[in-house]
């Protein structure tokens, strides 16, 4: 089942609590708690795609969600770097995130990606930065 909310804490959260089935997932507009890797905030305003969904365990998960994520990204003329582990970049500045948190049998898969939604730090980008003339 798709769940598409406008706010949420965090979509992995929300998904670690209330999931039932395997490729339930959840799209949020805003996450008031959004996290990544280590516990580390993740600013999630408006204009961002923050996605979770369970899967099935794979232990090289987050290399093909990455590796998803560079493909879509890389055909839409937007020349992205993976960094190990979850970090994806457009010109050394963090465009986005990747987490998997890994409950027995199941993964609760997040992704994270600015869109076109302004970031406080100067080490992220969005989307709308990469694909519009500056």
């Amino acid at each position: 089942m798709i769940h598409l909310v406008d706010n949420v804490n965090s979509t992995n959260t929300w998904l670690t609590h209330f999931n039932k089935d395997y490729f339930d997932s959840l799209l949020s507009f805003r996450q008031s708690e959004g996290y990544g890797r280590l516990g580390r905030q993740w600013e999630s305003e408006f204009g961002g795609l923050y996605y979770s969904q369970v899967l099935p365990h794979r232990d090289i998960l987050p290399i093909v969600v990455g590796v998803s994520v560079a493909d879509i990204l890389f055909r839409n003329a937007i020349d992205i770097k993976l960094k190990w582990p979850n970090d994806i970049l457009v010109n050394g500045k963090k465009l986005g995130g990747i987490i998997c948190q890994f409950q027995g049998g199941k993964v609760v898969m997040g992704l994270g990606i600015n869109i076109n939604n302004s970031t406080a730090t100067p080490s992220t980008v969005s989307i709308i930065c990469c694909i519009l003339p500056r």
